[in-house]
């Protein structure tokens, strides 16, 4: 016959952390909060890249969107933000610096 099984038991608790144990700890947390990171999100047209970010943006995320270097072009240039000229510029922009400027500026301004 099968045997029956054991109950669970709890693992043991972890001690109390002493000051030294504490003072490291902090000085570990201050020292992560220094560091960035850096998540990028692609995808098509409607595939919950804004939902994602929206999460992100909950956890207290700072979000960058690559529009958002568009938007700051149409700015300097006294330009409105609509859709045909966010469109009109990007493409402005990638065909007289290439394929990699919205991403180089954007990366700039976390700096």
């Amino acid at each position: 016959p099968p045997r029956p099984l054991a109950p669970r038991r709890r693992p043991p608790r972890p001690p109390a952390p002493t000051a030294a144990a504490a003072a490291t700890t902090a000085t570990t947390t201050a020292a992560h909060q220094r560091r960035r990171l850096v998540v990028g999100v692609s995808g098509l047209n409607a595939s919950g890249k804004s939902s994602v970010c929206a999460a992100f943006a909950r956890h207290r995320f700072e979000t960058r969107s690559l529009s958002d270097a568009i938007r700051a072009e149409l700015r300097a240039r006294g330009v409105a933000e609509t859709r045909e000229h966010l469109i009109a510029c990007g493409n402005e922009l990638r065909n007289a610096h290439g394929a990699g400027v919205l991403g180089a500026r954007t990366a700039a301004a976390l700096r």
